[in-house]
């Protein structure tokens, strides 16, 4: 995956990027993000990569894998 197509998935899963916040944070002991709005969170991201190409992109949009966020 290039990182314009992991761009683009990201900005469709996270939608507008007034009102998102994004804050660094340590997923399943990886460099993740986690995503909310009103301080509820919306997602939880981590983008792997090597030699700066993106290889995968983990993703998790469901609100009740996200309760203990």
């Amino acid at each position: 995956m290039g990182i314009t197509a992991a761009v683009t998935l990201l900005r469709v899963a996270l939608g507008a990027p007034a009102g998102l916040r994004l804050d660094l944070r340590s997923v399943n002991g990886r460099p993740g993000l986690l995503a909310s709005r009103d301080g509820r969170p919306t997602a939880v991201v981590v983008v792997e990569g090597r030699r700066g190409l993106v290889e995968g992109v983990w993703l998790v949009t469901d609100a009740g894998k996200l309760r203990h966020w």
